[in-house]
């Protein structure tokens, strides 16, 4: 079957125009006009094309002015030059620029639609280079989802059913839990990789404003718009667009995007025109959506069509076993520039191990990154932990095992190794991993808080 291109026409001449518009329309291509530069690089931003044909002598900007910008524009498109007899030096000049060939004016419709052809077979070969480079990009992903336990199996396994089925996704967990990973891991093994994914916090703006980035808006549409501006869905199209924190979203932002999703086509805001996309959309909560319908603030419908697929991820307390990989795996990928830690010792690994996390995978690289910048050594040992880790935060945990707040844990460890070392304080210092002045000012401390504290404490 032949390719229908996408053609932009640039050129000052109507009537020049309209005949090769209907010549090259009898192809079997599309074409668009532009009167001059400004218009054609307008339409560049707000369309996609396959080819231009650009006149070299324009108004206000010439031919190679517009060319360089059309480049910066999009670098995959390739321009062909019309020129007039007298003219080919510059068009030469152009073709250096970037542009791919000239024709003269009037041009033969069998050169013209040969040079078309072989234009267009250039731009796709491009295309699938670039295409190959990102094959082999996703090969190296930069997403890398850490844990050995059944649960979080369970999410990797759910990610590679999930990814080839062009469908939306609803990922749900609590905040830090690691949803951003899914979904570019969900993209990077989708037919739509070689494409955008793009991504927006639905909390983080006011409506109108968060309108405008999702479905573009028409210039002079509201104050502040002095021009035309693709929404995410427009720059999206035929890749995925993440949309975080949907719970947050407006009853009347909820009907729109809805829209989106039934039907593939938006308006931008001031525009009476339709445009159609093609984009897999990812939304997350850490919200209970089947409460907030009951609440009358999430509509049913919405819920419905985002939740075609799902994940749900786990807190990170109900997968201890995870915590010791996750932890190595922050010492090796460390942001810290300057610092290098190789090592943690076992003590404070079972310490961090036993912590509830709620900030989940978030805070606990949070910490590792703070124990890094300010541990003693190049291994961070308990006393590293209990000097630097905020030791005041309590847990909500559904579990026994994390019920008791920090400060609790840390004073059943430290009797617990005492009472091992039955009542040798230096002993127990140095199994802590920290100074004997700094565990006489913790039993004190105990038996201030709590008079019923061992007797060997004294």
């Amino acid at each position: 079957m032949k390719n229908c291109y996408q053609i932009l026409l640039v050129d000052d001449d109507k009537t020049f125009s309209y005949v090769l518009k209907k010549e090259i329309g009898r192809m079997g291509h599309e074409i668009t006009l532009a009167g001059d530069g400004n218009e054609a690089l307008e339409k560049l931003r707000e369309g996609n094309y396959d080819l231009v044909l650009l006149d070299q002598r324009l108004p206000g900007q010439d031919g190679k002015a517009v060319l360089t910008e059309m480049k910066k524009l999009d670098p995959m498109i390739e321009v062909i030059i019309l020129t007039g007899y007298g003219t080919i030096e510059n068009a030469v000049e152009a073709m250096k620029l970037g542009a791919y060939h000239y024709l003269t004016k009037p041009c033969k419709l069998s050169e013209l639609e040969v040079v078309l052809n072989k234009a267009y077979e250039k731009k796709a070969l491009k295309e699938e280079n670039l295409n190959l480079r990102n094959t082999l990009e996703r090969k190296r992903p930069d997403y890398e989802i850490i844990g050995e336990s059944p649960a979080i199996k369970a999410v990797l396994e759910r990610i590679e059913k999930i990814a080839p089925v062009d469908l939306p996704v609803l990922v749900h967990g609590e905040s830090g839990t690691g949803k951003e990973l899914v979904v570019r891991a969900i993209h990077q093994k989708s037919h739509r990789a070689h494409n955008l994914l793009l991504t927006i916090n639905c909390s983080a703006l006011p409506e109108t404003l968060l309108e405008s980035e999702l479905f573009g808006h028409q210039k002079g549409a509201f104050t502040g718009a002095i021009e035309n501006k693709k929404g995410l869905f427009e720059m999206a199209h035929k890749g995925t667009l993440f949309l975080d924190e949907i719970g947050e979203m407006s009853p009347s932002m909820q009907a729109k995007l809805l829209r989106v999703l039934q039907f593939g086509e938006l308006r931008r805001l001031g525009d009476t025109r339709t445009i159609k996309v093609d984009v897999r959309v990812i939304a997350a909560t850490n919200r209970n959506l089947e409460e907030e319908i009951m609440e009358g603030r999430f509509r049913q419908d919405l819920y419905y069509r985002l939740n075609v697929l799902n994940i749900s991820l786990p807190p990170l307390r109900t997968i201890p076993d995870d915590i010791p990989l996750l932890i190595r795996h922050f010492l090796r990928n460390s942001r810290v520039s300057g610092r290098k830690v190789i090592n943690i010792t076992n003590e404070a690994l079972r310490y961090l191990q036993n912590y509830p996390w709620p900030g989940n995978i978030r805070e606990l690289e949070n910490t590792v990154e703070r124990l890094i910048i300010l541990s003693q050594s190049d291994i961070i040992t308990l006393k590293d932990v209990l000097d630097n880790i905020p030791l005041h935060l309590t847990s909500q945990p559904d579990n026994d095992s994390c019920s008791l707040s920090l400060r609790e844990m840390e004073r059943t460890q430290v009797l617990k190794i005492l009472a091992q070392n039955k009542g040798n304080k230096t002993k127990t210092a140095k199994d802590l991993g920290i100074t004997l002045k700094t565990l006489y000012n913790k039993l004190y401390a105990y038996q201030k808080g709590d008079p019923s504290t061992p007797s060997q404490l004294q």
